[in-house]
């Protein structure tokens, strides 16, 4: 059994990760997180350090909306993470929907998948855990999504945590997943609320496809002004 990283300090500078959207251009946000991963754990003596043990604060849209979960939220590695991504891609863009239909893939399939990750890492019968958790020392994340009726508005953050401020929708971590990635053109929209008082999503690629001003935000927000940052980390995806 690998030992754990010894404890550091709780007022060290804190770490920030940032994942752009792109698309199905998630595996080079990879690529560059296991090398960094890999550094650091040759600097901390840990074989396979987790980034949700050594970030302080995780956030991504769309395609790094669901990269941040897989590792924020179900606190994977980054191999397991790229296993997990690989397998979702494989299943969800194998199969395409009717010309016509909202969407050139099925959301149902997307759902699916996500579930099945979610259940794979926290155990059978976790599929609907929520994005909240009560553990308030682990690694901040969220995800950025816009509401699809006022796309030019501030983004809606589906947060592991409840903030002070705005705390949003203790949604699923589905949900939050699906929310983040309904690219228009990939998968259909999504509702997430209560009966009646319901916001139809989708993902934030047009305005918040790089999401590191909410980061910073949330950071001095969740951490103070006063504390200093290590480092930030974004992964910026070119256009083609």
């Amino acid at each position: 059994m690998e030992e754990p990283s010894p404890p550091e300090p709780l007022n060290r500078p804190f770490r920030l990760l940032s994942l752009d959207g792109g698309g199905t251009r998630g595996i080079p946000e990879l690529v560059i997180l296991q090398e960094i991963m890999h550094r650091v754990g040759r600097a901390l003596k840990v074989e396979t350090p987790l980034p949700a043990d050594y970030f302080d604060m995780i956030c991504g849209t769309s395609t790094g909306g669901l990269i941040a979960i897989l590792l924020g939220r179900l606190r994977l590695s980054v191999p397991e993470a790229f296993d997990t991504y690989r397998a979702l891609a494989k299943q969800v863009f194998s199969e395409k929907k009717a010309p016509g239909k909202d969407g050139t893939f099925k959301a149902s399939n997307l759902e699916k998948a996500i579930k099945y990750a979610i259940e794979s890492k926290l155990g059978k019968g976790h599929a609907d855990d929520k994005m909240f958790m009560t553990d308030t020392m682990s690694c901040k994340t969220f995800v950025c999504a816009v509401p699809a009726m006022h796309v030019n508005n501030q983004p809606r953050l589906f947060r592991k945590w409840s903030a002070d401020k705005n705390p949003g929708y203790n949604c699923t971590i589905w949900e939050a997943a699906r929310a983040t990635s309904a690219a228009p053109t990939f998968f259909k929209r999504i509702y997430i609320g209560d009966a009646g008082i319901e916001e139809e999503f989708i993902d934030a690629g047009m305005e918040c496809n790089n999401p590191v001003r909410y980061l910073v935000e949330e950071a001095i927000n969740g951490f103070g002004p006063d504390r200093k940052v290590d480092c930030i980390i974004r992964s910026e995806q070119e256009s083609q």
